[in-house]
């Protein structure tokens, strides 16, 4: 199967340039491979900003994670399934989209564009608010939950949580800590 980003036309790769997530800077350097730039780009990243670096029980957590994330919860380029890049909004949560009264359509707005996995714009999406459940139930009947989609959900989620606990502190360290410990449980399962 092709790699992670032999599926981007090349002419699209000039959308591929760091932006920000909130008023965390988003690195979003060209990685062939989903498992790789999850880890290195958006995990990583966080850790190596303020909170988190000097967080020693959050950055060992993630080293023991991290193994486990690349074998059990991320396909690999090349798996039988390997994730094909979608144009992601990046930081769709209830703030950032509206629906427009008596139009049927919503305006979404404030993204955090890349190319990724299309479950990692669903994992926002129910931290903060939530469409209603329909919205839901109509996407996943054009783009089908594959085993480990809960699983993949709570790690997409780690980081949003990261960032915020970046951002505005240790209100947001419990989430990650437990996050982090439910994935250390998959070498127990």
């Amino acid at each position: 199967p092709p790699s992670f980003c032999t599926c981007i036309p090349a002419r699209c790769t000039r959308l591929h340039r760091d932006n920000s997530c909130g008023a965390s800077v988003q690195k979003n350097k060209w990685e062939d491979d989903w498992a790789d730039f999850f880890c290195q780009h958006r995990i990583g990243f966080q850790l190596s900003l303020p909170a988190c670096a000097h967080d020693e029980e959050i950055r060992e957590m993630w080293e023991r994670c991290e193994p486990v994330v690349r074998r059990s919860v991320l396909p690999p380029a090349t798996s039988s399934t390997p994730v094909f890049p979608s144009l992601l909004h990046g930081d769709l949560w209830s703030g950032n989209w509206e629906a427009l009264e008596g139009s049927g359509r919503i305006a979404i707005f404030d993204p955090a564009s890349y190319y990724g996995h299309w479950e990692a714009e669903m994992s926002i999406m129910t931290m903060f608010g939530s469409p209603p459940r329909a919205f839901f139930d109509a996407y996943h009947t054009h783009l089908q939950r594959t085993e480990g989609y809960e699983t993949r959900q709570e790690l997409y989620q780690l980081y949003h949580y990261l960032n915020h606990f970046n951002l505005f502190g240790g209100g947001y360290r419990s989430a990650c800590t437990k996050i982090m410990s439910s994935l250390l449980d998959l070498t127990e399962a």
